[in-house]
C-alpha cells in the first residue's frame, strides 16, 4: 500500500476528504515531522465555501513530538470574517502557557494562547474590527514522554461570538512622547512640483548602497519599519545588504536610463526634470540619516498582478524621534475600516520617480501631486486588467499627471482637515505607462492591507495619534 501523506492543512469545500492513518505508533508513523514542518509559515485566504483545518502533528494516531514551532496565517476576505474552533485541546500545562502553546493573534492586540486540557476553544474571532487571524503551535524541547493529544481546528467564514482580548501583555507598545503625521512648519511625479525641504517628514528614499541614487520610494510608520512596495524587492531580486535608506532627503542624484541630455521634458530620453542641472547634494549637506536594512519582508501573496503589493523593511537600528532632524513617522488607517472608498478626496503622493514616461532619467527634488480617488467601479472600466479589493485608484482621467516609475513604494497619504494629521491610505503599485489618458494610477489599499503590517511590526514602538 502506498504512504498515505498527512499534511499540516487540510482546505474542504473543492470535493477533497482530509485522511489520517489510524491507529498507529509514532515510530510507525507514515511521515517524518520534517514533513510537517515543510508546510509551516504558509498564508491562506479563507472565502464562504472554502474552509481550512490544521493539527498538531500524528493527530489522531500519537502524541505530538517536542520542539516544534510552526504559524499559519489566515486572510480574510471582503465577504468572510474568519473564525477559528478546535477541538479539545490538549497540549501540556505549563504556568502561563509560557514554553507550550497554541496561539491565536490578530495583530491588533488581541491575543490568546491556550495550553493544558481546553473544551472553550470555539468562534474565535479577531478584534477591533479585524478579520486576519494568525495562529502559532509551540512544543517544548527536551526528551521527556508525552501524553497528550494535541488537536484539530477548523477556520471557516462566519460571525465568529468571541472576540480576541488582551490575555497576555501585548507587544505594541507607544511612545507617548510624539504623534504621527503631523508635518514639519516649514513649510517621480508627472505634473507635480517641488515640495519644500522636509516638507513630508515621514519620507524615505530606497537608495542604491552607498550612493543617492533612488530605487523607491517609502514611509516610516514607525521606530524600526518603513513602508514600501513588494514589486521594488520580488520583480528586481533587491535585497537588504544592495539598499540604503534616506531620511531628511530633499535632492537626490538621478538615476539615469536611455538620456539625452538636449531634449526637452516631454521628449524620449529627457533628463530636464526639475533640478537635472543641480550640483551634487551630499548626506551632510541636507543631514540626511542614512540608515542600512537589516531584514525585507514582501507580503507572501505578492504575485506578477501586483495584488498584496506591499512590503516592510527592518531598519539596521531604532529611530530616537526625540532628536534634533528625525523623521516623523506617519500614521496608518484603524482597522477595519474595510468599508471606507476615500470617495471625494484628494490625498498627495510624493517621490523621486521620472518626470516623464519617456525620461532618461528621474527627478532630482522630491516632488508631490494632489490626486483624486477614482471611483472603483469607474477604475475598472478604464483599466483593461481586473482590479482585486487590494487596490484603489487616483488621479486624472485626462492624463498629464500621475506617480510614475522610481515613485513606486511612495506613499499616497491624506491630511485629517481637523487634526492637521497625514494618514497614509496607499502605496504606489502600478499603472499603465505615466500619466495617460483613461489610465489612473493604480495603489495598493492600506485599510485592507494594514493588519498584515501591524502583525509583522509588532515590537516596534509606535507615535500615538492625537
Amino acid at each position: 500500500m502506498g504512504k498515505i501523506k498527512i499534511t499540516v492543512l487540510y482546505q474542504s469545500g473543492n470535493g477533497a476528504e482530509w485522511d489520517s492513518p489510524r491507529d498507529k505508533r509514532q515510530d510507525e508513523a507514515d511521515y517524518p515531522v520534517e514533513e510537517y514542518l515543510e508546510n509551516c509559515g504558509m498564508v491562506h485566504t479563507v472565502s464562504p465555501g472554502k474552509s481550512f483545518k490544521f493539527v498538531t502533528p500524528y493527530f489522531g494516531d500519537w502524541q505530538y513530538p517536542n520542539g516544534i514551532h510552526c504559524n499559519w496565517t489566515f486572510l480574510g476576505h471582503s465577504t468572510c470574517h474568519p473564525s477559528i474552533t478546535c477541538d479539545d485541546v490538549d497540549l501540556r500545562d505549563n504556568p502561563e502557557c509560557e514554553t507550550e502553546y497554541l496561539e491565536i493573534i490578530d495583530g491588533l492586540g488581541g491575543a490568546q494562547r491556550y495550553c493544558g486540557k481546553m473544551k472553550d476553544v470555539s468562534g474565535i474571532k479577531s478584534s477591533r474590527g479585524g478579520r486576519d487571524l494568525f495562529v502559532t503551535l509551540q512544543t517544548m524541547n527536551g526528551t521527556f514522554d508525552r501524553e497528550y493529544a494535541g488537536f484539530l481546528c477548523e477556520v471557516r467564514c462566519n460571525d465568529g461570538k468571541v472576540a480576541l482580548k488582551d490575555e497576555f501583555p501585548s507587544k505594541h507598545k507607544e511612545d507617548l512622547r510624539c504623534i504621527c503625521g503631523y508635518q514639519n512648519k516649514d513649510d517621480r511625479i508627472v505634473g507635480g512640483e517641488n515640495t519644500t525641504m522636509n516638507e513630508f517628514p515621514w519620507m524615505a528614499a530606497i537608495v542604491n548602497k552607498g550612493t543617492r541614487s533612488p530605487r523607491c520610494g517609502a514611509a516610516i510608520i514607525n521606530d524600526r519599519w518603513v513602508l514600501t512596495a513588494a514589486h521594488c524587492f520580488v520583480l528586481t531580486k533587491l535585497g537588504a545588504d544592495q539598499i540604503d535608506v534616506l531620511f531628511h532627503a530633499h535632492t537626490l542624484d538621478m538615476t539615469l536610463r536611455e538620456y539625452h541630455a538636449d531634449t526637452a521634458l516631454g521628449e524620449i530620453g529627457s533628463i530636464r526634470g526639475s533640478g537635472y542641472n543641480l550640483d551634487i547634494v551630499t548626506d551632510s549637506d541636507e543631514k540626511t540619516l542614512r540608515v542600512e536594512v537589516a531584514e525585507v519582508i514582501n507580503h507572501p501573496l505578492f504575485n506578477a498582478k501586483y495584488d498584496y503589493d506591499v512590503a516592510l523593511l527592518r531598519l539596521s537600528h531604532k529611530i530616537d524621534f526625540s532628536v534634533a532632524n528625525a523623521p516623523i513617522p506617519i500614521c496608518l488607517p484603524e482597522p477595519g475600516l474595510y468599508q471606507e472608498t476615500f470617495q471625494g478626496t484628494v490625498p498627495t503622493v510624493a517621490g523621486w520617480g521620472l518626470p516623464h514616461q519617456d525620461a532618461g532619467g528621474s527627478t532630482r527634488i522630491l516632488q508631490k501631486l494632489e490626486v483624486p480617488i477614482i471611483d472603483a467601479q469607474k477604475c475598472q472600466e478604464l483599466m483593461p486588467t481586473t482590479l482585486t479589493q487590494r487596490m484603489m485608484c487616483a488621479g486624472f482621467e485626462t492624463g498629464g499627471k500621475d506617480a510614475c516609475m522610481g515613485d513606486s513604494g511612495g506613499p499616497l497619504s491624506l491630511k485629517d482637515p481637523k487634526t492637521k494629521q497625514w494618514t497614509q491610505i496607499g502605496v504606489v503599485s502600478w499603472g499603465e505607462g505615466c500619466a495617460r489618458k483613461g489610465r489612473p494610477g493604480i495603489y495598493s489599499r492600506l485599510t485592507e492591507l494594514v493588519q498584515w503590517v501591524y502583525k509583522n511590526t509588532e515590537t516596534a514602538k509606535w507615535c500615538r495619534k492625537k
